[in-house]
């Protein structure tokens, strides 16, 4: 896991954040609780701020790529995205 003591998030290159496949139970893995926790206890508020703000923008439909919808299959800001 990357420190914030490089200036990025504990997240970044986490694979721990990312819904794995198609797995709909994946809110319940413990991998997934880990990364919430991470969110609650490690990540810096302005950064926490910045991930949920950044997380109601950052979907895109394939076939619609001009409307952006809030972020699915992520963990962002604490929350299991859906």
């Amino acid at each position: 896991m990357t420190g914030t003591s490089t200036g990025l998030t504990p997240c970044h290159l986490d694979p721990r954040f990312l819904q794995p496949g198609t797995a709909q139970d994946w809110h319940l893995y413990p991998e997934t609780i880990a990364a919430v926790a991470i969110c609650e206890t490690d990540c810096p508020i302005s950064k926490l701020v910045a991930c949920a703000r950044a997380a109601l923008g950052a979907g895109q439909l394939v076939t619609e790529p001009d409307i952006t919808l809030p972020a699915d299959g992520v963990i962002a800001a604490g929350i299991v995205c859906r």
